[in-house]
Order: structure tokens, then sequence, then C-alpha cells
């Protein structure tokens, strides 16, 4: 409202009692009282004010906002690019008491029988048109989108019949518009499971031939090992219950991360990182999904009894990215980097995660690594790989510590070697069987391992070759993932008697970081070569 309404300067209670009655709220007629006015805190959600708004004019008979029937005539109003509206109103019993006046006069003149007549044709004609009023009104509102329209006539006469036609075409349009309504929810997951949210979106805009040169992504190409054998243990439902539950979680853990799945081959999952939502950080995301993935294989091969295991290579680099087809089609992704992570993924291990030397530079801080032989690549040549051995990376300070407080070990090489496997026995009397030779070489065996491995820690991808090395040979030996454990507590409890005070709790953080970086690099080697045994 852009004027006061007569009616608050005649009578504000009055007003806000009316006005109230017809669901305004409660704050907003307490500021009308604060600051005596209705201009900016009435609303107007008459018939005829939102016609005047959408440039129209004319005359209607409405109900206004305080509920009452009136006689409105509406017109738009542009004042300084202001899309107003100016209506002038009068209810609708005021504007006929010039007619009430003139058959009062007609009927004192003509008489009494006159002033009945005249009486009965008025309240003929407002029973007549009552109906059609309504009747107009409701179309109306159907005409504006308001499908939930209800006419309720009870005359058995032509405005009856009438009025049920109504109600059955409004039934119809609001189950016409239902399922339209469901049709178009089924689409648009149909859709979003087909493309990509952003590229769903720009395909229901009305964007039809989609295709973006794309400088920088991380794709991930990932091959299940291992299904041909468990294929031939499992039923046809239980193998399509175990693919879809993997399968399942990759995609789940896939959005965690932020990529987007690319359909492929059902031996082969191909996830890209910073397709239609950039990412500075794509591929440390798509290598902590690799690491992801390969938890949840594991966790599958528990639950399932089987040896599943994934070959992945991962590259960084340009793509070129479009919807492809008409009638079946997807958002595809092509060119050189793409052919690189599937060449990759080739050549991976099992359950080990093969990058480019692009992906290895942004990454190289965050985890441990060896490098590999170059890779040739059919059209491209020679390519520098690395392989991700461990997500733990060793800090210099903690290394400067381990190899410090062994050199004061050193002296007492002999007798610390000789407390660790007393030590260890105690743990766990069970490991004696594993040493059946001469201990004294034994001990000594130890202590060059330990202090070769203490040595190469500055630079661990030169040592981690014979480190994975010394794993399959425990894991030869009968040594299983939980002695490890054992392992290390021998240990630190060895160090803690050679040391005496000197053995710190910082030194013990740092012993205890530097053997669960070896010790994880020969489980894995362990489980690598249990799966080359089972033929995967």
């Amino acid at each position: 409202m852009r004027s006061t309404s007569r009616f608050w300067v005649e009578d504000p209670k009055k007003y806000q009692n009316i006005v109230g009655y017809t669901g305004s709220d409660k704050r907003i007629l307490q500021l009308m009282e604060n600051f005596n006015t209705t201009i900016g805190l009435q609303k107007i959600n008459s018939t005829a004010a939102k016609a005047a708004l959408a440039g129209k004019q004319g005359m209607m008979v409405d109900r206004n906002y305080r509920g009452v029937e009136v006689l409105s005539s509406y017109s738009p109003l542009k004042l300084n690019g202001l899309n107003w509206a100016i209506l002038a109103e009068m209810e609708v019993g005021e504007a006929y008491t010039p007619l009430y006046t003139l058959q009062l006069i007609l009927l004192i003149a003509a008489a009494l029988f006159l002033l009945g007549t005249a009486f009965l044709a008025a309240a003929a004609a407002k029973i007549f048109t009552s109906p059609l009023r309504r009747l107009t009104e409701n179309a109306r509102k159907l005409v504006a989108g308001e499908l939930d329209a209800e006419v309720e006539v009870k005359s058995l006469d032509e405005f009856g019949e009438l009025a049920t036609e109504f109600k059955e075409v409004a039934n119809k349009l609001r189950q016409t518009q239902e399922e339209l309504e469901t049709k178009k929810q089924e689409n648009d997951i149909l859709l979003e499971n087909i493309l990509p949210k952003a590229i769903a979106e720009r395909r229901k805009q009305g964007e039809l031939l989609i295709a973006d040169n794309l400088k920088q992504v991380t794709i991930l190409n990932a091959h299940l090992a291992g299904l041909s054998q468990l294929n031939k243990r499992l039923p046809p439902q239980e193998m399509t219950k175990l693919l879809t539950e993997l399968f399942d979680e990759f995609d789940d853990c896939a959005e965690r991360y932020g990529l987007e799945r690319q359909n492929s081959l059902s031996t082969n999952y191909v996830a890209v990182c910073g397709l239609t939502q950039a990412r500075f950080d794509h591929s440390q995301r798509t290598v902590d999904f690799a690491l992801a993935m390969l938890e949840i294989i594991q966790r599958l091969n528990v639950h399932y009894n089987s040896a599943l295991a994934l070959r992945i290579g991962i590259h960084t680099g340009p793509v070129t990215a479009g919807v492809v087809g008409t009638q079946r089609f997807g958002y595809s992704i092509w060119g050189e980097t793409a052919y690189i992570a599937s060449s990759l993924q080739s050549q991976a291990d099992l359950n080990y995660i093969l990058l480019s030397g692009s992906v290895y530079e942004r990454i190289a801080d965050s985890y441990t690594f060896i490098q590999n032989p170059v890779v040739t690549i059919q059209g491209l040549g020679e390519v520098e790989t690395w392989t991700l051995v461990t997500t733990r990376k060793l800090v210099l300070t903690q290394v400067e510590l381990v190899q410090s407080s062994f050199e004061k070990v050193k002296p007492i090489a002999d007798k610390a070697a000789e407390l660790f496997y007393q030590r260890l026995f105690e743990l766990n009397p069970s490991l004696r069987h594993l040493f059946k030779g001469d201990m004294k070489q034994q001990q000594r065996k130890l202590m060059d391992m330990l202090a070769l491995a203490v040595e190469g820690l500055r630079q661990p991808e030169q040592i981690i070759p014979a480190v994975q090395d010394l794993g399959r040979r425990h894991g030869g030996y009968g040594v299983k993932d939980e002695f490890y454990d054992t392992l290390g507590q021998a240990l630190l409890w060895t160090l803690a008697q050679g040391l005496g005070v000197e053995f710190t709790t910082p030194v013990r953080e740092a012993w205890q970081e530097a053997y669960t970086f070896l010790s994880e690099i020969m489980k894995e080697a362990v489980a690598e070569l249990e799966l080359q045994k089972i033929g995967v």
C-alpha cells in the first residue's frame, strides 16, 4: 500500500481487528500501530492489484485486503521506472446505494406495490448472478494456474450442471499436472544418472550441443582383477549383488572426494576430478580416492571371502569432454590424458597406484613414492612413472632423531639384539618357532638390517625395494600382519633400555613413526605376493 487507508484514519483498532482476521501478521499490525500508518506495511494481493501490476487496466468485482467485496477500477502507474498500480475501490454495497435511493423514491412515488416488485427483482438478480460470479472467479484462478480452485454450487439447474463440469475439468487438470510433475522428476533423476549434474542442468536449459576443452583435470582409471575366479565360485545373483555393492561404494566415495564417474566396462572404473567443477587440488583428491578404493576392496574381500584387486593408473592433463549421442547419449572424455591414464592402469601392479610425472609433481610432498623404469606408451613414447608405496611421509626432524639415537645404540648392538629377542619371546612365545637357526647370527642380521634401514630413511625411495623384498621373505617364513605390532613393541622397549633417559617422548614418537612407515611397506609387499599366488 502506497497511501494510508481511510479505514485506518477512521478507526485504527477496528481496522486492526478486521485485517487481523484476514491473516495479516501480528508483527505487521504492531508496526502499523507504532508508525500510525499502513503505507508500505499493508499487503495488497487482490486480483485487481495483480492485473494492474501486470500492465492491465479495467474494472472488476473483487475482494479487497479487508475481505470485503468491492467494485475495483485498476490501472498501471509508471513513475520514474517504478512498477506501481492505482486502484479505486468502492464496496459493492456502497456502490449500490444510489440505486437503492432511486428505488426508494420510485416506491414512494409509485406505491408500495412497485417497491415490493423492485425489491423482489433485486433479490432475484443477486441470487441468479451469485453462482455465475463464483464460477467466473474460479475460472480466472484456473487460468492463473491455481488448480486447487473449488466451486460449491448446490442448485440443480443449469448452473449446478455447469459447476459439476467445472469441477471435472479442474480435477483432470490437477491430475494431468501431477502426472507431468512426476514424469519431470523421473526424467531429471534419469538424466542426472547419465550426465554430471552441471551438464544435466545445461541440457535441461536447452543446450543440446555440449562440448568443452578442459586444461587441467586428473583421471583415474582402475581395473578390477579377480572377477573370473570369483565368478566360478558365486552364483549370478551373488555376483551381481557384490558388484552392485562395490560400485555403489566407489560412487559414494567418488562423490565425497569430488570425482565424477565416467561410463565404462563393468571391470573398469574411470573417474575424473576437475571435470565440471574446477578444483585446485584435483590430483590430491584423486589419489586420496584411489587409496579409499583400495580400502573398500579389502573390506569387501573380507566380507565375501574373495580375492579381488585393483590396478590403478592416474594422470593429469588437458581433455576434451562433451555429450555424445542423441538417443543413447553420455558425457564422454577423450584425448591424450585419458589414453595415458588407461595405459598406466594396464601396467600397474595389483593394489598399487601408478602415477605419471604430472601427478607426482603435484603431490610428491604428501606421500612416499618410488620411481619406476620408464613406461613406453604406443604413439607417445616413453613416460616417467612413480608408484605410491605408502601414505606416510617421514619428517626430516624425525629422521634425524632416529639416526642420532641409533648411533648411541651401535656400541651396544649385540646386547640390544639379545634384549630385543628376549622381549619379543616374552610378548609372544609362539614366535620362537620362527627362529630355528643360530640366534647369534640372527641377532647380527637384525642389527645389520636395522642399520641399513635407519641410514636409508633420508632417501626412502632407495631402500623401499629392499624393504619390500624383506617383507616378502618374512611372509614366506610365516610372519603375519598382527606379528608386526609385537615386533614394534619389542623394538621400542629395547631402545628404551639401551638409551635410558635419552629415550625421550620425541625420540620414541620418531622411532614409532619410522617403524610404522617400514612395516606398512613390508605388509603391502606380502599382500601383493598373496594375490600373485592365487593367480589374480
